[in-house]
């Protein structure tokens, strides 16, 4: 299954009828801190896993995700400016 969602709600709404194994997972979300977000897929679903990701490369971001929930973080590659 693949599937995607632009913002917390969309995810939590598609979570309700198919549950992936992985969720690759944005920090910076539209309606909801992706952190938060997390914490409330583990708790519903916790036998997904999932990624954080983000081009934050802060120790407390990444200390939080993981702390929710996240079986890991990784880094986005900052996009180079011609």
């Amino acid at each position: 299954m693949t599937g995607r969602a632009t913002n917390a709600e969309s995810c939590l709404s598609s979570l309700r009828l198919q549950q992936p194994d992985v969720i690759s997972m944005d920090v910076n979300l539209p309606d909801k801190s992706g952190i938060d977000l997390c914490e409330k897929v583990k708790q519903l679903y916790p036998s997904i896993a999932v990624l954080g990701l983000s081009a934050f490369n802060q120790q407390a971001i990444i200390k939080n995700m993981i702390d929710n929930g996240a079986s890991g973080y990784a880094l986005k590659m900052p996009q180079k400016k011609n």
